[in-house]
């Protein structure tokens, strides 16, 4: 905004300078050729041309402000997840109705993109800030297949690519059937290895949530944690997943 103000103080003098020079040389133009209908239409004609350039440039200068003002407003209104997950329960109706309204905040904020797959490749990336996991997949049900398909990725890491999956089948498919979470811990030394899309790596918890709407699991979330998380936790996560899941029908 600093670099915007700048610019347009180094226009305005520009302007005055130019207005100066032409004043001054229309001046000696009087003295030296006396009074000249030619050099004044001349030079009305320029001064019009420049006082058009400025107001255009005044007015593609407000666009541009108020564009990175409300940037910023946007930066400094962004609800994270984390900030979500991480609110007490309270007894108190204000605060209840608080916390649903920046969860509806989040929930606008992160279904800004029309495209399911571009949502799923936002949703990990703010995961992944947010709350350090280790690996994400996101996988959608394809009608034509009838299989959950691969999405979007977030730090896969296999030597193998994650495989599609159908109602049913492993962890996976039993957690898109029974449209409930699976959540595993203390997972032992090479139970990883097995686990559909999870790669060699260690991680201390294991996140299976399937996306409800409308009664079908339309979209299912695998994340892998350095950090386990509460079950109050997870359940808040829950909720903003199944927000979403309109977007992954």
């Amino acid at each position: 905004m600093k670099h915007i103000q700048k610019n347009r103080t180094y226009l305005s003098v520009y302007l005055v300078i130019v207005l100066l020079a032409i004043v001054a040389a229309y001046a000696v133009s009087l003295q030296t050729f006396g009074f000249n209908w030619v050099i004044v239409s001349l030079t009305g004609v320029i001064l019009l041309i420049i006082i058009r350039i400025y107001t255009i440039a005044i007015a593609f200068y407000k666009q541009i402000k108020e564009i990175t003002l409300q940037q910023q407003k946007e930066s400094e209104e962004e609800i994270s997840i984390s900030d979500i997950i991480n609110q007490k329960n309270t007894g108190q109706q204000e605060e209840k109705e608080q916390q649903e309204e920046e969860l509806d905040k989040l929930i606008e904020q992160l279904s800004g993109e029309s495209d399911a797959e571009q949502l799923a490749q936002k949703l990990l990336a703010r995961l992944g800030e947010e709350l350090h996991i280790v690996q994400g997949l996101v996988y959608q049900y394809s009608s034509e297949t009838e299989k959950f398909e691969v999405l979007s990725t977030f730090a896969y890491y296999g030597e193998e690519p994650p495989q599609p999956f159908t109602i049913g089948e492993g962890l996976s498919g039993q957690a898109a059937r029974d449209q409930h979470r699976i959540l595993l811990t203390e997972l032992p030394d090479d139970y990883t290895e097995v686990i559909s899309g999870l790669g060699k790596r260690q991680p201390k918890m294991l996140l299976l949530a399937p996306l409800i709407y409308e009664k079908k699991t339309v979209a299912l979330v695998e994340l892998s944690f350095f950090e386990k998380l509460e079950e109050q936790k997870i359940d808040k996560f829950e909720g903003i997943l199944n927000k979403l899941a309109k977007h992954f029908a």
